[in-house]
């Protein structure tokens, strides 16, 4: 991943915590409770749509939103899982590459 591309994602990130920590703000964490949210755009569009992709927000149908506590917590797990196995599969490829220059010499 390049800088540029590690950038926009920590940005979407931080725009993703925006967007929940507005809905905690308004009490939005129940459909009875949805609030609106003014026109998103750029990243923080992108972070809503992934957010409704995962279910950790959910839309009315009459146009507010609301933040499912427990979809956001399962869908943050999944993410430090993929990140953990990310690290774990670069670590082993790093050793596999050192064990492979040590047994040429």
């Amino acid at each position: 991943m390049s800088n540029a591309a590690a950038i926009v994602a920590a940005q979407r990130i931080r725009k993703e915590r925006h967007l929940v920590a507005h809905l905690r703000e308004q009490g939005a964490t129940s459909s009875a409770n949805a609030t609106t949210l003014d026109g998103q755009r750029g990243l923080a569009q992108a972070a809503l749509r992934g957010l409704l992709r995962h279910g950790a927000v959910q839309q009315t149908s009459g146009g507010g939103y609301w933040l499912d506590e427990s979809a956001y917590d399962a869908m943050r797990a999944a993410r430090r899982k993929r990140a953990f196995l990310i690290v774990g599969l670069m670590l082993v490829l790093g050793a596999v590459v050192m064990w492979a220059i040590l047994a040429r010499h």
